[in-house]
């Protein structure tokens, strides 16, 4: 008799032992699950930002002109130099008729590579950042004079 209630806790506690280990096992799958999940959000915002920023500036400009190195947005009197310096994005706006330095502007995004190009209506624009390239495609809607 003594034999077997031994026995029986022997399965209870072995069986217990069981589950707590699923449970850790479960418990460090959802974490690397979760943690993975959280860095891919992350890095997809690194390198998505900088073009919806840019999408949105070509989108609430009058004009688009490429000065130099500079990709330039007229809005009224006010024109804002998008261009790429030490590793980094750079803006900075000024009112028409002022020179360009290269240090007036703030810095944006960190950024391997920034391209432009403006050809008739479609201005294209390539950011890398870590290896990845992001394109954006905007065409030049002119009103009607």
């Amino acid at each position: 008799m003594n034999n077997t209630k031994n026995v029986n806790t022997l399965f209870s506690l072995s069986l217990l032992l069981l589950f707590v280990c699923c449970a850790f096992l479960f418990m460090m799958m959802q974490i690397q699950g979760y943690q993975k999940m959280n860095d891919d959000n992350a890095y997809q915002a690194e390198v998505h930002t900088p073009i919806s920023y840019l999408s949105n500036k070509l989108k609430s400009c009058d004009d688009i002109e490429i000065k130099e190195d500079y990709l330039v947005l007229k809005t009224g009197r006010l024109e804002t130099y998008i261009y790429l310096d030490e590793g980094y994005l750079k803006e900075a706006s000024l009112v028409s008729g002022y020179e360009m330095d290269g240090s007036l502007g703030e810095k944006l995004f960190v950024c391997d590579d920034f391209t432009f190009q403006l050809e008739d209506s479609l201005c294209s624009i390539t950011f890398t950042k870590d290896g990845i390239t992001k394109e954006l495609n905007y065409t030049i809607r002119k009103e009607a004079e």
